[in-house]
């Protein structure tokens, strides 16, 4: 296998990334990086196996002081050295008393609020988070955390050398408010003159007490989700899907509603912080979190909740409008009954949480995000002793057939678009060449979803035209989500050959003349017809399903068959 990467000219492995780019391991130029888009923010599970927001950097232009930042009675400067041998910190200048640079931020919870700083002529940093306010000074001098209050939990200095610091700040935050960086003269004081300053770089903003490497944002989108959830990093695409459930993570909040006990932030999420909700009951039968949501009739939905079991080992979720038909999970061991209606899911998710969903098509115009605790399964009914139940975290309710990565959500529904990438010029670069070219992908995790679309292109390599006049070869899915290879030619498709497994390595070569198509370590397709060599696109087209895409690469000539068969098989 070295052997033949070492004759590809792309060669993409999710590792390195930032905002619009997912970069190539082969060539190192950037000509063989991928142009990513999805403007807004996603999630994904992270190497650690948690659900983490991406980008977790809350902060837009966080190293841009002089743009989404509002200065008051304060000026900055860029081009100042700093803690990392750059010149990318600034100069943070007093013009007035009260100096500060600030933010608006909506995060609610648990949030830790961080920013490398070093004395200028003042010697202590101010940080604070407004709306439930917290905060605590940093002496910049001796290393020292100062005073602090309000609704801080913790706050921390680390020293990372010639006089700089990074400074943390960890309280709760309850409404919006602004994040706050403020030069001040003397501990316990936000007094300035025209004369004070400090230096700044690299702020950042994540959910959770614990602190995450920092990560540069522009305007917090675009950034491509590195996924595990195979135990590998994949490219993660998906369609665009909006969560309806407003407060996916608040059971207490007044839109819900219950016929039991919530007690917020019990114990610790699928996300890693202790945000997950026990619900219990004292006494009676039928307990259940309920909430309605106008619908559209005809219309597939999927509802879905992370549950674990704290007492109570079962949970029902019912049909998204009539509230009957339900499907219980056994959240001891991962099983659920056959639904009566619709298909469901059940996904281990680590230390005995799992996501729990079922699809099922509306009838009415009103349906529910229903979510029942029973004693056992095909029994609605539970007597409550006052201490059985089940923690809940993380509710979802999307109009499609099968459930998307979890989309948080607090006072409004939100919407995660659509993931897509492209990398033009392929032959214009010499990634194809006037030979032809073989094209390698590398996909997991390719579930059988039940939604009946009969073609839905992902993977494009072509001339990037709509039309008539395409041309292009087609790594796409079929009916229910198997993928389907593809030819298009003058604008006509062809299907060349459809798998039958969830893990696809797949290679396709053609010379100007002919195309094969090689699966699993197999020549599937030989000699099709397909005359065209300079094909210039690499590309997305119409998400619609998600794809876990492993690793891509592209050779400049079409391989052997026996370098195909070694290079796909599993």
């Amino acid at each position: 296998m070295s052997d033949l990467l070492n004759q590809a000219s792309l060669v993409y492995i999710p590792s390195g990334y930032k905002e619009d780019k997912a970069y190539s391991v082969i060539p190192t130029d950037g000509s063989g990086d991928l142009t990513f888009t999805r403007a807004s923010d996603g999630t994904r599970v992270n190497s650690q196996g948690l659900v983490e927001r991406v980008p977790w950097n809350l902060l837009q232009q966080s190293n841009t002081f002089n743009t989404t930042w509002t200065l008051s009675n304060a000026t900055v400067t860029s081009g100042q050295s700093g803690y990392d041998g750059s010149s990318n910190a600034w100069l943070q200048q007093s013009t007035s008393t009260f100096c500060r640079v600030e933010q608006s931020t909506t995060i609610t919870g648990v949030v830790n609020f961080s920013v490398y700083s070093k004395a200028g002529t003042s010697n202590f940093l101010l940080l604070e988070v407004t709306g439930n306010l917290f905060y605590a000074w940093f002496n910049l001098s001796t290393g020292q955390v100062g005073s602090k209050g309000g609704a801080y939990i913790s706050a921390t200095m680390t020293s990372v050398g010639n006089g700089w610091y990074k400074c943390e700040l960890v309280g709760t935050q309850t409404t919006s408010g602004q994040a706050r960086i403020r030069a001040t003269d003397a501990n316990n004081s936000t007094v300035t003159t025209t004369s004070s300053n400090i230096y700044i770089q690299d702020a950042q903003l994540v959910e959770g007490s614990t602190a995450k490497p920092y990560f540069p944002t522009t305007n917090r989108q675009d950034v491509p989700r590195l996924d595990y959830s195979g135990g590998c990093p994949s490219l993660l695409l998906e369609p665009q899907r909006t969560n309806l459930q407003q407060y996916s993570e608040q059971f207490d909040n007044a839109v819900w509603s219950d016929s039991g006990t919530i007690v917020p932030n019990q114990a610790t999420s699928p996300d890693g912080t202790q945000n997950a909700d026990l619900f219990y009951a004292a006494t009676g039968t039928g307990k259940r979190i309920i909430d309605s949501q106008t619908i559209s009739s005809g219309t597939a939905y999927t509802s879905s909740v992370f549950a674990k079991a704290s007492g109570c080992n079962f949970v029902f979720l019912p049909d998204i409008d009539n509230q009957v038909n339900s499907v219980w999970f056994d959240l001891s061991n991962g099983t659920f009954s056959t639904p009566i209606e619709g298909t469901a899911t059940m996904v281990d998710y680590g230390n005995g949480w799992y996501r729990c969903s079922l699809t099922t098509t509306s009838n009415t115009t009103t349906g529910y995000s229903y979510f029942g605790i029973s004693s056992t399964s095909g029994s609605t009914s539970f007597t409550a002793n006052g201490t059985d139940g089940v923690l809940f975290w993380g509710a979802q309710l999307e109009a499609g057939s099968y459930a998307t990565s979890y989309i948080p959500t607090t006072s409004a529904s939100v919407t995660r678009v659509a993931d897509t990438f492209s990398r033009n010029n392929i032959y214009t670069n010499g990634l194809i060449s006037a030979s032809g070219g073989t094209w390698f992908v590398e996909l997991n995790n390719n579930v059988v979803y039940p939604d009946g679309i009969s073609q839905a292109q992902l993977l494009g390599l072509g001339n990037n035209i709509v039309g008539a006049s395409a041309d292009n070869l087609w790594i796409a899915s079929s009916n229910n989500f198997r993928i389907r290879i593809w030819k298009q030619v003058a604008g006509t498709l062809t299907g060349l050959y459809t798998t039958s497994t969830d893990t696809l390595k797949t290679a396709i070569k053609w010379n100007g003349t002919t195309a094969d198509v090689f699966v699993n370590g197999t020549k599937v397709v030989s000699a099709t017809s397909f005359t065209l060599t300079a094909l210039e696109s690499l590309r997305t087209i119409a998400v619609q399903h998600p794809y876990y895409i492993q690793q891509m690469d592209l050779f400049p000539t079409p391989l052997t068959d026996a370098e195909c068969i070694a290079l796909t098989t599993i």
